[in-house]
């Protein structure tokens, strides 16, 4: 799938490895990319009860107690990954009836490449790791709410605008992202 990019000032840095142009940096005002085809049916979108979401970020700014800041969200309900937010920051949410988390216990600090994977399986819940190894864990389970179709799969914020031009919930992120990949099925620590 390829996205569209939003906002014009999203450009490529050097990633986690090392890499030229090998991540993509968001200034945290306006800029975002969004695919609205991989969201194609909300009623049977896999997400909604097997997915696994993996990435690097890289933020620019420490955590902050009063804004919003998320790097990738899948159909908002079915998956998101929260920076900063004034409830619960540096943490997995999904939606299943209610808001459900999966925060992770290390502290993590800007500067810094990470490695988060979010994995969410219908019948165990939502696991959390981070460079590698298991830290979080929800058991909250089932089918997970329909996506909105609004928002479908956004990268450097939650909620694009879609342009037009209506940013009032759009928790862009600053920093940098590299090596999105999503999967149709829980994948295992291993894996």
């Amino acid at each position: 799938y390829n996205g569209s990019f939003f906002g014009g000032n999203s450009s490529y840095v050097e990633n986690y490895k090392g890499d030229k142009n090998g991540a993509l940096s968001f200034d945290g005002s306006n800029d975002y990319i969004i695919n609205t085809d991989f969201i194609d049916n909300v009623s049977t979108f896999f997400g909604k009860t097997k997915s696994t979401i993996s990435l690097w970020i890289y933020s620019n700014e420490a955590v902050l107690d009063n804004i919003y800041r998320v790097p990738i969200s899948m159909g908002y309900e079915t998956g998101h990954f929260q920076w900063s937010n004034p409830s619960v920051s540096q943490a997995w949410s999904y939606h299943n009836g209610s808001w459900k988390t999966a925060k992770y216990t290390t502290t993590l600090v800007a500067n810094t490449w990470y490695h988060i994977v979010g994995v969410y399986d219908s019948n165990v819940g939502f696991k959390a790791y981070l460079n590698g190894v298991l830290e979080a864990t929800n058991t909250s389970s089932g089918t997970l709410s329909n996506p909105s179709t609004s928002v479908d799969l956004n990268i450097g914020a939650a909620n694009g605008d879609n342009g037009t031009g209506s940013d009032s919930n759009s928790r862009h992120f600053n920093g940098k992202v590299s090596d999105v990949r999503i999967y149709n099925t829980p994948l295992s620590g291993e894996e």
